[in-house]
């Protein structure tokens, strides 16, 4: 995040409206992460962040050209004394308290995001293993360095290309017009089909930084508020902007694809506040009793520090285990704060005013390379030391990437559009037996194929999609209605196909998260709507209308039906039963009651009973449950063979279980 101090010593060209923008922006953040039911949509902060950062470096590297001053070192000289030594302090901290305290999964993972954080791509990473709002973000203490990889990643080509066209402003207005509104549909149709590479990349935030970038231009040509419009009307149009930023992040939640054109209300919002306070009296008495109050200033001058720490503070508990209630989550805010202030103080300050600005670069960059070797040292520790249980464990816990084995996919089924996430063949085509349904049908597949190795099975649906027809699901991705009517459509043409393996999440009509990757993320059934409505009811009524629709059209063309009843959510995370951290700061329990199972899956239970009670003769129902519990609990299995990779999807080896059971089920119904 771009931060210019508010302290004693500032540039004249200081507006202190703009540093109540970045505390407007920096708690909206902050109160996402901690109190995420309050403001669901407070990630767009970063939004706001990247139109201020965009608005004053250009405005920076517009005066310095103006002047004959610029010069690419020491822009980058100055990137590096602002931003590294903070860096710097907050990887060290927060991979040495992961180390201490973290499981070594947390350990290995915040290490990597620390290592690719000093070298400003922890973006790239993110979203190579999934998402912000994926189900272990919340394991991740340097999630929230993605944001500075977008911009040092746009701060590496934006001094070149400005040097390039600054001298005719026409030009250099047009290019950055031109970039915006490519980048802005990039973001919105990557959204579809993309959605966290529309989030991390920097190609689909150019837009945001360059609308500040093309403020800076209009206001250093001359078009500032004061020069287009009243002193009333700027401060209107400023009271606009800070309402568009609070409704969006009041009104948006992690459902919501985004960026995109989602993003422009906030980032049109920071727009208007910082036009409207460009002219000369234009701070009219709203911006000054709120935006350039001395609270409001303050908080913006730390934002930066304040930023880098809050989350680490929000975050390694969870790695660690341990679950925080609001209380809990306030008094480690206010340690943020008191974080953040020494940082500025003794850190950000000093290396700032230095009186030798290139050794202080120099140290800053040390500082940061240090920290980097630290990362790497403590992922190295942790990856390839203890490689018995660890590496066993491990080892059982790996499962094939979504997309592995798309190459034995029928050509027909590989250009539908909206394309399926699982579409695979276990043997040689073509296909004999399918399973079709949403990540769940994809932990069922590999045990069943393995266990049934004389068919070749194939695997069809989509991530979060149920597979029922005629009903609109949305949990975490679009277009499940028109996948899951792709998917039928081709089954039912498919005349080889004898069998089809119905697997799902056994709580989409549900509106209580139970299973431990839910209640910590921003997935989950509580989130998710079937045909318009979050009512478990009316969820349910649906639910089994989509279903029974599913089965009546594969019964009427001959298949063999299998429903399989879901396995049960465990409500802690099962890996960490098996290894613990070096300093374990809670007591982890491993097991959940059969008893409260039962209760949890009663109403999916009806449904399916329902359905295969109307097809006796070619509907089965399958209950994984019997083989994964006792008579009293349910568990996560052993280190050597756990049945669980996570809170509600199988390892290989519970796969394998389950499919038993399944392909028990099938052999009931008639030939």
């Amino acid at each position: 995040m771009q931060h210019l101090s508010a302290l004693p010593g500032r540039a004249s060209s200081w507006r202190p409206d703009i540093d109540g923008l970045r505390a407007v922006a920096v708690m909206s953040v902050i109160a996402f992460h901690a109190f995420p039911a309050f403001l669901p949509g407070g990630f767009v902060g970063v939004d706001v962040f990247f139109v201020i950062s965009g608005f004053l470096i250009t405005g920076i590297l517009l005066k310095e050209h103006a002047t004959g001053t610029f010069s690419v070192i020491r822009f980058y000289e100055r990137r590096v004394r602002r931003l590294f030594p903070a860096l710097s302090v907050v990887l060290v901290a927060t991979v040495l308290a992961a180390f201490a305290f973290g499981y070594p999964s947390a350990v290995a993972s915040t290490a990597k995001h620390g290592a690719a954080g000093a070298f400003s791509v922890t973006n790239v990473v993110l979203w190579r293993e999934g998402g912000y709002f994926d189900t272990g973000s919340h394991l991740k203490p340097l999630l929230h360095l993605w944001s500075l990889g977008v911009e040092e990643q746009f701060y590496l080509v934006w001094p070149l290309l400005l040097a390039a066209v600054v001298r005719v402003r026409r030009m250099l207005l047009v290019t950055v017009a031109g970039l915006c509104v490519a980048s802005l549909v990039m973001a919105e149709s990557m959204n579809v089909m993309h959605r966290g590479a529309a989030f991390f990349l920097p190609f689909s935030r150019v837009w945001e930084l360059g609308t500040g970038a093309a403020l800076a231009i209009l206001v250093q040509d001359g078009w500032s508020s004061s020069r287009v419009v009243s002193a009333r009307i700027a401060e209107l149009l400023g009271v606009v902007g800070v309402v568009a930023i609070i409704a969006s992040a009041l009104c948006l939640d992690s459902m919501h694809p985004f960026p995109g054109i989602r993003a422009v209300p906030p980032v049109a919002g920071a727009a208007l506040v910082i036009w409207a306070g460009s002219g000369k009296g234009q701070s009219g008495y709203f911006i000054q009793w709120s935006l350039a109050s001395t609270p409001a200033v303050y908080i913006g001058a730390i934002s930066y520090s304040l930023y880098l720490w809050h989350w680490p503070l929000l975050s390694l508990p969870a790695a660690a285990d341990v679950e925080l209630n609001l209380w809990t989550k306030a008094g480690l805010v206010g340690v943020a704060f008191v974080c953040a202030a020494l940082t500025l103080r003794w850190i950000e300050t000093p290396a700032r005013r230095s009186i030798a600005p290139r050794r202080a670069a120099l140290v800053s960059c040390l500082a940061l390379f240090g920290a980097s070797i630290l990362c790497a040292a403590v992922y190295a520790n942790t990856r390839w030391t203890d490689h018995t249980e660890r590496a066993q464990l491990e080892q059982a816990l790996d499962w094939p990437a979504p997309d592995a084995g798309q190459a034995t996919c029928p050509d027909e089924i590989r250009r539908v559009d909206p394309p399926l996430d699982y579409c695979r063949v276990s043997g040689a085509p073509p296909a004999t037996a399918v399973v079709w349904g949403d990540s769940h049908a994809d932990h069922l597949f590999l045990g069943v194929s393995r266990q049934d190795d004389h068919r070749s099975w194939m695997l069809l649906g989509n991530a979060s999609c149920p597979p029922t027809v005629g009903i609109d699901v949305f949990a975490d991705y679009p277009y499940c209605r028109e996948r899951a009517e792709e998917a039928l459509r081709w089954l039912e043409h498919q005349d080889l196909i004898k069998t089809v393996v119905l697997g799902f999440f056994g709580h989409y009509l549900d509106d209580v998260d139970v299973a431990y990757m839910h209640r910590n993320s921003a997935v989950g059934p509580s989130k998710i709507w079937i045909d318009g409505t979050f009512d478990r009811y009316r969820k349910a009524r649906a639910f089994a209308h989509g279903l029974a629709n599913s089965v009546e059209r594969l019964v009427a063309v001959g298949k063999r039906v299998v429903l399989v009843i879901d396995v049960p959510e465990l409500p802690f995370e099962p890996k960490h039963c098996f290894v613990r951290p070096r300093i374990p700061l809670a007591e982890q329990h491993c097991r959940v009651s059969a008893s409260d199972v039962a209760f949890r899956q009663s109403a999916i239970r009806a449904i399916i009973a329902n359905i295969a009670a109307m097809h006796p003769t070619t509907v089965a129902v399958a209950d994984p449950t019997a083989v994964l519990c006792d008579l009293d609990f349910c568990g996560a299995g052993t280190a050597v063979a756990p049945t669980y990779r996570d809170s509600h999807h199988l390892s290989v080896h519970g796969s394998v279980i389950a499919a038993q059971v399944i392909l028990q089920a099938e052999s009931r119904l008639l030939p």
